[in-house]
């Protein structure tokens, strides 16, 4: 399903982004002619729904390519807020508050991008589903920090919380909490092989309630 995604998704980009080139080029040459006014504030607010959109079309097409097996430079805060940004389309991230607390600048790793990328959407989107049937509002805060010279990335939410027989099982293969359907089990267990996998390490702290 992720291959099949990926091809749509490659062709979604590029059947949005012609006619958005289009919008774009009409947009600019009616600014050029209306400098001021309310229709020129019109034409702004197009264009920066229109940048928007087109900003929207790079992310998912950059997360639906196959991954690189190169390693590369990556600002890590960088990745963080795009891939937040991302999340934050989603539908069931939508009504959410997803922040990135903190300020501490990362140093720059060298990791492969995507990989990264996935994971951190699997863990966001997990805190999502843990926050969306409750009552009050849905919290998740992202804490990059450095602790004992490790980069530590931390996913927190204010969600039901887990047992601790559903702690051991977290990153089992096809075990999920979720009803019949609307879960596979495999995100967080991807996510921890993915990271053992780099030299990294992925562990949970919860208990019902937290």
């Amino acid at each position: 399903k992720l291959v099949a995604l990926g091809t749509i998704a490659a062709g979604i980009a590029h059947e949005i982004g012609n006619p958005l080139a289009s919008l774009s080029a009409v947009v600019q040459l009616l600014k050029r002619k209306v400098r001021s006014g309310e229709i020129a504030d019109h034409l702004d607010t197009l264009n920066e729904q229109i940048q928007r959109i087109a900003r929207i079309v790079r992310q998912m097409l950059s997360f639906s390519r196959p991954s690189s097996q190169e390693r590369t430079v990556t600002d890590v805060n960088e990745l963080i807020e795009k891939t937040v940004d991302m999340v934050g389309y989603s539908r069931k991230a939508q009504e959410l508050d997803i922040r990135v607390a903190g300020s501490e600048e990362l140093p720059r790793l060298r990791i492969m991008p995507q990989l990264f990328q996935q994971v951190l959407v699997n863990l966001l989107l997990n805190a999502a589903d843990a926050v969306s049937d409750q009552d009050e509002d849905g919290i998740i805060e992202v804490t990059p920090e450095l602790q004992d010279g490790w980069v530590c990335i931390g996913v927190e939410d204010n969600g039901e919380g887990m047992t601790r027989e559903e702690q051991e099982h977290a990153v089992d293969p096809f075990y999920t909490t979720k009803p019949a359907g609307e879960g596979t089990g495999l995100g967080l267990a991807v996510s921890y092989r993915l990271v053992q996998r780099e030299g990294g390490d992925l562990s949970i702290d919860s208990r019902p309630g937290e």
